[in-house]
């Protein structure tokens, strides 16, 4: 018993002294390293109704062709972009990440992908193949084994991509001929 009191006197002298130590040092302050500036991504306004004219080749009016300039001032609401000629995203664009919608200015065509929220007509992404065959006719080229079509239009090319269940899950407005059309990977 005489041990166990003499150990608990021990202890509570030695933290009192330790606690009485570091109350009459001033904490030194730690200079932290400043953070790295985030990159802003920019603020999106809310999309209209996106709307995309297969037959035009058009979305809200904007033609596969147009400049970032144009794009940017019809369609806002978009979440980020990249400048034009690099070899990020085919060439540079504006996007719409949200929308599921990606303009490649830098080779003048539009990506409409399967979680698109606004309206093409006529309707076609998650629709099987044999019912695009029957609205859209035989597609004028054929590339990767049957999942990408080309159909020639005034515009220039519309092109359907399919999944292995031969749903198209991909829209492509071309400003360029089927002949010129190229596949970013």
């Amino acid at each position: 018993m005489k041990r166990i009191i003499t150990l608990s006197l021990t202890l509570i002298i030695s933290v009192g002294a330790a606690f009485a130590q570091n109350k009459s040092e001033k904490p030194k302050k730690e200079k932290t390293p400043k953070a790295a500036k985030a990159t802003k991504v920019p603020k999106s306004k809310p999309c209209k109704a996106i709307i995309a004219n297969l037959t035009s080749g058009t979305v809200n009016g904007v033609k596969p062709a147009a400049t970032m300039a144009e794009v940017k001032k019809k369609l806002p609401c978009f979440t980020g972009d990249t400048e034009e000629g690099g070899a990020f995203n085919c060439g540079g664009g504006v996007f719409y990440l949200n929308n599921d919608i990606y303009f490649y200015t830098g080779r003048d065509y539009i990506e409409i992908r399967s979680n698109f929220k606004g309206k093409t007509t006529p309707s076609v992404l998650g629709v099987y193949r044999d019912e695009l065959k029957s609205k859209l006719g035989e597609p004028d080229v054929v590339l990767e084994g049957g999942r990408v079509w080309l159909y020639k239009r005034p515009f220039g090319t519309l092109r359907i991509n399919f999944n292995a269940d031969d749903l198209c899950i991909e829209i492509g407005l071309h400003s360029v001929p089927p002949a010129e059309v190229q596949l970013c990977e």
